[in-house]
């Protein structure tokens, strides 16, 4: 019997098993007696073995196996679940994911587990130790504050991925086209063809958010991995360490929820290297021995709000801006002038470090760097913060979803541009004797706070259009915390529009989210109004 047709179900289902392998031997590290995720851990081994011995994967069957009988024997008693066990277990899990990525590249590769199966069938006299195996302090917990969502008993199917990204386009080309036909509504004025535009508006409408739900995805999809990189890079820098997750079961466009896993690992293996101090400094500086990281998730309208804070040394700004100026980085007039703020984004420069050495952690330069990039390609900010002998926060907001999106579109001279609507606080029409002086900056008051005023126009270097007094219209934003006031030369209207990636060189451009086609045919931008500014 031809089994090729069920590989794909047999290499998806697998990797399901194998993420929960994980969580489990974690869990199981900050409570070895809980017999409950030891049955848990005990059935997705078995699992695996099952699937694979039906697909005549014999390699992959037999270490499953080894693996399962090693769990048997924790859960009789006649062993005791420990960092050794737990090095031995998650040994063998990555060498199942490399088998079962083998299978999933259909590809033969000669990966001899022999070593391990003596190693396991061995266990605990162990004469030749993982490589990975150290003695050092216990390993880290990671503690699930919110669990995710058991399956509510809805029969489900599985959709590839490409179904998927097709299904959004194709809608984005439909609400393209609906825009065409309200614009040529709006010319012919027939009562009857507008009630039809009215009604195809909120079908599409339906639609959208229902292809946009299929899309969405937990965080917990990414973030179960987490724990296993803390854990690991924790042990090889002798630290004790534990990672807390809440907010796993807020979800994501998947695409989004992909880009976003290389910049978190960034963040939590500086927060391991730099931020948590060794044991014994800890203890010196009346601290618990065990640093904590923390990773927080929650949805805030339609962005999603990611904070990674860590209770270990924190980071003094006049030592970054000394690394920075050492490395030819910055010069010293532009030293001179930077606040806090910007001096903890220093961080984020192309070859800054402060490591005294390179090493297979960290050194090279290049982790917060490309944080921010990749953060800023999805339209997100990176705020950090820190406070020296307490810790350091690094705050990353990023949209839910950013396909389908609804825009105010405005002139700025002769080019029209499109703002997104989660970006503005307000619009109004100001009249101009509001307007004041303060040094060289012009200011207006709103609900008594002086709010600056800049030219949208100035920004993006194109000229005013000509005046004859009377209001300007404005836009009102809050960035990093500031509201301040975008001065635009007329509003047109509201569009929902759906938003195309730029290709080079546009890509390279600061302040730009995508681009879109209008109902009459012409393009317009969509401004990254946090990071244009």
């Amino acid at each position: 019997m031809d089994m090729s047709h069920y590989r794909e179900l047999f290499v998806t289902e697998s990797r399901e098993h194998l993420r929960a392998i994980g969580n489990h031997i974690l869990s199981l590290e900050g409570d070895p007696g809980d017999r409950s995720t030891l049955d848990a851990l005990f059935r997705a081994a078995h699992s695996i073995k099952g699937m694979a011995a039906s697909m005549g994967y014999g390699d992959i069957s037999e270490l499953a196996h080894k693996l399962e009988d090693l769990m048997d024997r924790l859960r009789k008693g006649a062993l005791v679940f420990d960092s050794l066990a737990a090095d031995l277990f998650l040994e063998g899990a990555d060498l199942l994911e490399t088998m079962i990525g083998d299978v999933d590249r259909n590809v033969t590769a000669n990966r001899s587990s022999n070593d391990l199966i003596r190693r396991i069938v061995n266990f605990p006299r162990n004469d030749a130790p993982s490589p990975t195996t150290k003695t050092g302090p216990p390993a880290p917990t990671a503690k699930a504050n919110d669990s995710p969502p058991e399956a509510d008993g809805s029969p489900t199917i599985r959709v590839r991925t490409e179904l998927l990204d097709s299904l959004i386009n194709l809608t984005g080309e439909l609400i393209t086209s609906k825009s065409r036909i309200f614009t040529v509504s709006s010319r012919l004025r027939h009562p009857d063809l507008d009630d039809a535009c009215i009604e195809l508006g909120k079908l599409l409408r339906s639609l959208h958010d229902q292809v946009m739900k299929a899309r969405l995805i937990p965080f917990f999809q990414i973030g179960d991995r987490f724990p296993r990189v803390v854990r690991d890079l924790a042990k090889k820098t002798g630290k004790e360490i534990t990672l807390e997750i809440s907010g796993s079961e807020v979800e994501l466009d998947r695409g989004i929820l992909e880009s976003l896993s290389d910049p978190l690992i960034h963040i939590l293996r500086n927060g391991v290297d730099h931020g948590i101090e060794l044991p014994g400094e800890r203890l010196a500086a009346g601290k618990p021995a065990k640093g904590k990281i923390r990773l927080s998730v929650r949805r805030e309208k339609d962005r999603v709000s990611i904070i990674v804070e860590d209770d270990g040394k924190g980071m003094e700004p006049a030592q970054l801006i000394s690394s920075a100026l050492e490395k030819g980085l910055i010069t010293r007039e532009e030293a001179a002038g930077l606040s806090k703020h910007n001096a903890l984004m220093l961080t984020c420069l192309p070859g800054f470090s402060t490591a005294g050495e390179v090493t297979e952690v960290s050194g090279r330069g290049v982790g917060m760097d490309a944080v921010k990039s990749a953060v800023h390609a999805l339209g997100g900010t990176l705020l950090i913060d820190t406070e020296q002998g307490k810790g350091s926060r690094f705050h990353l907001s990023v949209p839910a979803g950013i396909s389908i999106m609804q825009t105010l579109v405005v002139c700025c001279g002769q080019m029209k541009v499109a703002v997104p609507v989660n970006a503005i606080t307000q619009t109004r029409q100001l009249e101009r004797d509001l307007i004041l002086k303060k040094g060289k900056q012009s200011v207006f008051i709103l609900e008594g706070e002086t709010i600056p005023l800049l030219s949208l126009n100035r920004i993006l270097r194109l000229p005013p259009m000509p005046t004859a007094g009377g209001d300007i219209s404005l836009i009102t934003c809050e960035i990093r915390g500031k509201k301040l006031g975008l001065v635009v030369d007329s509003f047109l209207t509201q569009h929902e529009l759906f938003i195309k990636p730029l290709g080079r060189p546009l890509l390279k451009l600061k302040g730009l989210l995508g681009s879109a086609i209008l109902g009459d045919g012409e393009i317009v931008y969509i401004l990254d109004i946090p990071n244009l500014l």
